[in-house]
């Protein structure tokens, strides 16, 4: 009888390594803080850790183990998950794919986004997803979007003029009440116009210095008066209050013009009239003394002679 002895030691080294290196990683996908599966190519689960039963509500990884491939697929995104099961290149490195919503146990659903990696496992060609969930953040991006519609609604229905402007003092938002101080036809028409087109050329360091401060500390600021320029080259005088908000997530200035046109029209006609009087009073052929409640008193020229 003739044997032949075969070495075996190098090749029985190699599965060991091979063995100890898929319990590393299964122990590694096992204990991740976000879902993850393994699955093979017909999206027959391999392996699903405990972070993948808790997102979906289940009680233990067993309980999807054996669930059909798109069991908690959302149907609408059935068609998002055809990439998943493409193995024709393993080992490639995590990919990002689209948003997948999947339905939990208790049929509500949660938004994800998935990244696939084709891998070897166990000697099967496989895909692993990971599985990162979107649904508060969703919910916040939605509580943001609510928030800043009511937010606009506001602004819109004001009867003072308003405006939402960006970090260089372009206009992202302007009322009605805005177009109208300034004489244009429509919102459009006034956002169109070039960022200190409306606001008086004395006036324009001013502003921008301001826009600065306010990006920068975020802290509301005392109101200040400047000019603004309606469509036909009028003046208007009018009172700003600004403070830092955020629009569509980017740090903007909302403005808020008050028009004191005829709080200056009455500042100068008091001014005027106050001059009159001092005129009449210092011209005055007759001798005038006025004595104030303190007991102050004052004589015009033909008093003292």
């Amino acid at each position: 009888v003739q044997r032949v002895f075969v070495d075996l030691t190098e090749r029985k080294h190699a599965e060991q390594a091979l063995i100890e290196s898929e319990q590393r990683y299964r122990d590694l996908v096992e204990q991740a803080p976000i879902g993850m599966q393994i699955a093979t190519a017909m999206g027959n689960r391999l392996l699903v850790n405990k972070a993948m039963a808790t997102m979906l509500g289940y009680d233990a990884t067993d309980d999807l183990i054996d669930l059909e491939g798109r069991a908690f697929v959302a149907p609408y995104h059935y068609d998002r998950t055809v990439p998943f099961t493409d193995i024709s290149q393993p080992h490639m490195p995590f990919r990002e794919t689209d948003e997948l919503d999947l339905i939990c146990k208790d049929g509500s659903v949660c938004t994800t986004r998935v990244f696939r990696r084709r891998l070897i496992w166990q000697g099967t060609n496989a895909v692993q997803l990971a599985f990162i969930d979107l649904t508060e953040s969703k919910r916040a991006e939605k509580a943001l979007a609510i928030s800043e519609e009511r937010y606009r609604d506001l602004i819109e229905g004001s009867t003072l003029a308003m405006q939402i402007t960006d970090r260089h003092l372009k206009r992202l938002f302007v009322n009605n009440a805005m177009v109208a101080l300034l004489g244009y036809e429509s919102a459009e028409e006034l956002r169109a116009v070039e960022e200190f087109g409306a606001i008086a050329p004395e006036y324009r360091n001013q502003v921008r210095a301001a826009n600065q401060f306010d990006l920068e500390s975020g802290s509301t600021q005392q109101p200040h008066e400047i000019e603004l320029l309606q469509k036909d080259g009028t003046i208007v005088p009018v009172q700003v209050f600004r403070r830092k908000i955020l629009w569509e997530g980017e740090a903007a200035i909302h403005r808020t013009f008050v028009d004191i046109s005829e709080r200056k029209r009455a500042e100068t006609a008091l001014v005027d009239s106050e001059e009159r009087y001092r005129r009449l009073f210092e011209e005055s052929p007759l001798g005038i003394r006025i004595t104030d409640t303190n007991g102050n008193r004052m004589v015009n020229q033909a008093m003292a002679t």
